[in-house]
């Protein structure tokens, strides 16, 4: 009729089988360690059983000269009454591959190394909704192939107490804590969590990057409001889905994900910025990215899907500058800018090799374009006209080169008639152009003459200001 196995009762004893009978409350620090004889743990009465002690199963392992199991406990079952496996509880139970936490609906913490250096694989704490403390390292290192978290109430700090660094090439399945009724859940996908750079190993060639390759999917829980830099770079997710939720998707965060063909932005409506080069390299092939609910602006920056496989791109609450890069090499075939952009960054879409029309949104003369930067169009191979006419645009400067360069179809340009300066070096070497158009050219007042210069290395084209001019603006 006890209550309590004391602390050290059968340490190093050769015990092969043992019972917890429903008055036992507690099994005290050290209690079996040891016990390398030790087969299996039978729960199945353990009702009263609250807390399992500090090493209070450790080392429960054998092995021969060859490092071979003899013996060992391989599965053990967490009655429904504990509320505390504390730190290295079961540790160095080397043939213990079968933790089964599905009855364990009162755990509210794990601790430190308590399940370290097990033969686990799978881990499953779906069935555990007030699981709110997993301490640093209690599942360390192990090459695991599925982990369930959510369903607990875990919160950013105790998540990232989870050790993944064994299961950068195994872990296949993943679910995050979402939270119970408003508590617990996390709020953001940790820099590096699960990218290349968070996980490497070096030896006498350098360091090397581990990425997680098996990874193919990811569900996010609604808690989530923010993607961290890095976090899944280089990872081999197919398919991922922003929920309604996430606000930022920061700098590289899907960078060289090259097998993410899908990314689905239906239910973005909170989304309103997207960092450096996120889904630059990715496999990536759509987006369409719904307006924002609140009305705040979508800000997307540098290179954001530079030399991912994109051929079609559209975003309704997107505003400011096309950013520099942002849609360099990719495989757009089309894309329609909204009034709110500001001006075209450079190389915006130099190297969109298949981009054959680009269609400014606007109610005539209210969009906001009034710049076009250096290579922002060049290499543009299949684009053959492009109608700038009901824009803010007032030039193309001397000190902008290139813009056109390499846009082997380009025939048309119309430009608006508040045009008043228009060159820069190379700005449409390699083009045929066959018709300029600037509103007939007899509205643009400050423009006179037409110059292209052949004799120089970098084709200019552009206009003198005036007929005295020496040199072109």
């Amino acid at each position: 009729s006890f209550k309590k196995i004391g602390a050290f009762a059968f340490q190093g004893s050769g015990l092969e089988a043992i019972k917890i009978r429903e008055n036992v409350t507690e099994i005290g620090n050290d209690a079996f360690e040891g016990c390398v004889a030790l087969g299996s743990i039978n729960f199945s009465e353990a009702t009263s059983l609250k807390k399992i002690g500090n090493s209070a199963f450790a080392n429960c392992y054998a092995e021969d000269a060859e490092g071979n199991a003899i013996s060992g406990l391989t599965a053990v079952a967490i009655p429904g009454a504990v509320t505390t496996i504390d730190p290295y509880a079961f540790a160095g139970c080397k043939s213990l591959a079968d933790a089964d936490f599905s009855q364990a609906a009162e755990l509210k913490s794990i601790g430190t190394f308590a399940f370290a250096a097990t033969a686990m694989t799978t881990i499953d704490l779906s069935a555990c909704p007030k699981l709110a403390i997993l301490e640093a390292n209690a599942f360390p290192g192990n090459a695991y192939t599925s982990v369930k978290l959510s369903g607990t109430i875990l919160d950013d700090a105790n998540f990232q107490n989870f050790d993944f660094s064994g299961a950068t090439a195994t872990l296949a399945e993943l679910t995050l804590p979402g939270g119970i009724d408003g508590v617990g859940g996390i709020t953001y996908i940790p820099s590096n969590w699960f990218g290349e750079t968070k996980y490497q190993y070096t030896d006498a060639e350098g360091t090397h990057l581990m990425p997680f390759s098996a990874l193919k999917s990811l569900s996010l829980p609604k808690t989530v409001k923010e993607i961290k830099s890095f976090a899944f770079q280089g990872s081999g997710l197919t398919a991922f889905k922003v929920r309604e939720n996430v606000e930022i998707i920061n700098n590289y965060a899907f960078e060289g994900c090259e097998d993410l063909a899908t990314v689905n932005f239906s239910e973005a409506t909170a989304l309103r910025i997207i960092g450096k080069y996120a889904f630059s390299a990715a496999g990536v092939k759509e987006v369409a990215i719904p307006a924002n609910a609140d009305d705040k602006p979508l800000t997307i920056n540098e290179g954001a899907f530079a030399d991912s496989k994109l051929k079609s791109f559209s975003a309704k609450s997107w505003e400011g500058d096309l950013a520099d890069k942002l849609f360099q090499n990719t495989k757009l075939t089309g894309i329609v800018i909204p009034a709110a952009i500001t001006g075209i960054g450079a190389y915006a879409f130099d190297g969109c090799k298949k981009l054959e029309t680009v269609t400014f949104k606007h109610a005539a003369k209210t969009d906001k374009l009034n710049f076009i930067d250096d290579y922002a169009f060049r290499n543009c191979e299949a684009l053959t006209a492009l109608d700038l006419s009901n824009t803010k645009l007032t030039g193309i400067s001397a000190a902008n080169v290139r813009v056109f360069e390499g846009c082997f179809s380009l025939a048309t340009i119309t430009f608006p008639k508040e045009l008043t300066v228009l060159g820069g070096d190379g700005l449409f070497a390699d083009t045929p152009i066959e018709n300029f158009v600037a509103e007939d050219l007899v509205a643009c007042d400050n423009l006179f003459g037409m110059y292209l210069d052949r004799d120089e290395d970098s084709p200019t084209f552009g206009f003198y200001q005036n007929r005295d001019a020496k040199n072109p603006n």
